[in-house]
């Protein structure tokens, strides 16, 4: 995989600490230009900057040992308010989104007609709610917070002694901790846990990207699978959201319909965590921990 494709990563013989900082202000040029897009395209605006912000959050405790716990934990904590803010706003995407994709392998007409009649339902709700609360102004801050936890961090960087973490080192304490989840999700069938779960698995997915590139890492089909791990994992919590969302906030159709519509979200959910482990376990000794 070409250096190139993989974003915001590290180059083959890059230094660690300018390489860093060249990253962490990228990201920060990127936040700029994600909230300075126009309306019409802010559901595309919202998911890149949740990445981001995401993509921060795992880069920042890649540096913990190096920026120390105090700027960690506050610029994660900045981070993660400043991500729920969008929070409303995307878990309408996930809805739909869960609803299209519960769609796709249904055979049952009775049962697509309901579906089908509450995503358009769910769909026109959707729409009044965003004419009443523009994103606009939370991309804006947002992007705001990812900029200046970035311009601390890169100060912090370029004044501070301290060595850079060693990459394999980090690396397999987020493989060690994600397996950890992965087995206390698998023991105790909760989808809290499965939840914390598809946390670690983001934050190896964003570490793997950072250092992949360089020397006795190099781990691109490692990094395949566990992109598609986290895909089906985001694909659970989406299902989640739905079925909490429909509860909640059932649309204005047949209680009937909003019923089957939880049966088949609830009928992929189990087949996505199935697909799940399989993932994981094609993952097992690609990265040794030893």
């Amino acid at each position: 995989m070409a250096t190139q494709s993989i974003p915001y990563s590290l180059h083959r013989r890059e230094a660690l600490r300018p390489g860093l900082v060249r990253i962490l202000n990228a990201m920060g040029q990127s936040a700029r230009k994600l909230s300075e897009r126009p309306e019409s395209e802010a559901e595309k605006s919202i998911h890149d900057i949740r990445t981001l912000t995401k993509r921060l959050r795992a880069y920042l405790w890649f540096l913990r040992p190096v920026i120390g716990k105090t700027l960690h934990a506050h610029g994660n904590s900045c981070l993660r308010k400043a991500a729920r803010r969008l929070s409303k706003t995307r878990d309408l995407h996930a809805v739909g989104a869960a609803l299209g994709k519960a769609a796709i392998s249904i055979a049952n007409e009775n049962h697509l007609h309901a579906l089908v009649q509450v995503s358009q339902a769910f769909a026109q709700q959707t729409a009044e709610a965003q004419k009443k609360v523009p994103p606009t102004i939370s991309l804006e801050k947002t992007a705001d917070t990812i900029i200046q936890t970035i311009s601390k961090v890169t100060k912090t960087l370029k004044q501070d002694p301290r060595e850079i973490p060693s990459p394999v080192h980090r690396l397999k304490k987020i493989y060690k901790r994600t397996r950890k989840t992965r087995k206390e999700s698998m023991l105790k069938k909760d989808s809290r846990l499965v939840h914390e779960w598809r946390k670690k698995t983001k934050r190896l997915f964003y570490i793997l990207q950072l250092t992949g590139q360089l020397p006795h890492i190099g781990m691109t089909d490692c990094l395949k699978k566990v992109g598609k791990l986290q895909e089906k994992l985001g694909d659970f919590q989406d299902h989640i959201v739905a079925e909490n969302h429909l509860r909640q906030q059932p649309p204005e159709v047949k209680t009937a319909c909003v019923k089957k519509t939880l049966h088949l979200l609830r009928k992929r959910r189990k087949t996505l965590l199935k697909e799940a482990y399989r993932c994981w376990d094609s993952i097992l000794g690609d990265v040794q921990t030893d």
